[in-house]
């Protein structure tokens, strides 16, 4: 999966930014967990523009189980979240059951 954020600084000052983004996987019950990837630390002067380009490989391990359907991603700046895009996860392979929700 590939995905980008465009930042804009609003500030009067340079400002120090430590960015993740969240991934919301579905878990059995249908409801989204989320788990926090570390992404970047860089800093804007006041009005500068940054574009970030990250891609995130979601493949089978044993530490997590994938279900197929909607899932989200939002970005962590600072420690709050900005954003919320909804994606729809398919795996090959697996037989579609019906989720409680």
């Amino acid at each position: 999966m590939e995905f980008y954020i465009d930042l804009q600084s609003a500030s009067a000052e340079r400002q120090d930014l430590v960015v993740d983004y969240v991934l919301h996987f579905r878990k059995a019950n249908g409801k989204l967990a989320p788990k926090v990837f570390k992404w970047t630390r860089l800093q804007l002067e006041p009005g500068e523009r940054s574009q970030l380009n990250r891609s995130h490989a979601i493949v089978p391990i044993t530490t997590r189980v994938y279900h197929p359907g909607t899932q989200a991603i939002s970005v962590r700046i600072n420690g709050q979240d900005f954003g919320w895009t909804e994606f729809e996860l398919i795996m090959p392979g697996h037989k579609e059951t019906k989720v409680p929700g």
